[in-house]
């Protein structure tokens, strides 16, 4: 069994306890980290994958993969977007799947957003994030 979690943590530094309950899980995609390319943040047994976010110091992503799981970023052409977007393509057991991770700061998806998203992916696959979208 493969264990996901997927958080939305309005900022790792300071999140001690829920790193530690993170650290059990063989797949972890968080949103809104607040991470800048000058932090180091480091999960053992871990590959990270992050997309900080360089205009702000809110937003940016992170995917964390066991290490015992070959994976590696996949780059999807998408237009430009105020959507957050990241992929990380994982192999467990000889099964390929895609990991994407979103995170939509105000709700507001563009209605070719996920036609597009579509377009650029193919099955196997699993979307998490934070969607900010109000029922």
């Amino acid at each position: 069994m493969v264990y996901l979690i997927q958080w939305n943590a309005r900022g790792l530094r300071n999140k001690v306890l829920a790193k530690k309950s993170i650290l059990k899980a063989d797949i972890i995609a968080i949103q809104e980290t607040f991470l800048t390319s000058s932090v180091n943040f480091a999960l053992p047994s871990k590959i990270l994958y992050r997309t900080d976010r360089h205009s702000s110091l809110s937003g940016g992503l992170l995917i964390g993969i066991n290490e015992k799981f070959p994976s590696h970023i996949v780059q999807l052409q998408l237009p430009p977007s105020e959507v957050e977007v990241q992929a990380v393509r994982i192999v467990i057991e000889s099964k390929s799947i895609l990991i994407i991770n979103i995170c939509s700061p105000h709700g507001n998806f563009e209605p070719s957003f996920l036609a597009n998203l579509y377009q650029s992916i193919s099955p196997p696959f699993i979307i998490v994030g934070d969607f900010n979208v109000h029922y």
